[in-house]
């Protein structure tokens, strides 16, 4: 069987229905979920093709949205991006992890975004 992955894009629209980014993520031919290899090669693929020396980010005032494992988070690959258009996407659960939590600082600090996915609003104690 052959080890395709898709680049799948899904515009974000503000409430005026104005795209504000894209968020891009890879979708298997199978029932697999990619690789966090694949979702560093995803990003090293992003860096190349829309971040170019000449011509610099190819997608304007839009943002780009990735979900961002640990794996990715922690590789060094992110750094190839351009931080101020680049929102990722992290599961809360990963805060828990010392060496993630102290990562999304350093990339925070550069100008990274970060967006919670599966937050849990009411808290601990509800």
């Amino acid at each position: 069987m052959l080890d395709t992955n898709f680049i799948v894009r899904e515009p974000l629209l503000d409430p005026k229905q104005k795209v504000l980014g894209y968020e891009l993520s890879l979708q298997s031919a199978g029932d697999a979920r990619p690789s966090d290899v694949d979702a560093i090669g995803l990003v090293e693929f992003i860096a190349k093709e829309l971040n170019r020396q000449e011509s610099g980010w190819l997608l304007g005032d839009s943002l780009l949205f990735l979900d961002a494992s640990p794996t990715l988070i922690l590789s060094g690959a992110l750094v190839a991006l351009p931080p101020k258009s680049v929102v990722l996407t992290v599961q809360a659960s990963d805060f828990a992890i010392p060496e993630v939590m102290d990562a999304l600082k350093g990339l925070r600090a550069e100008g990274f975004g970060i967006s919670l996915r599966n937050a849990d609003l009411d808290g601990p104690d509800n």
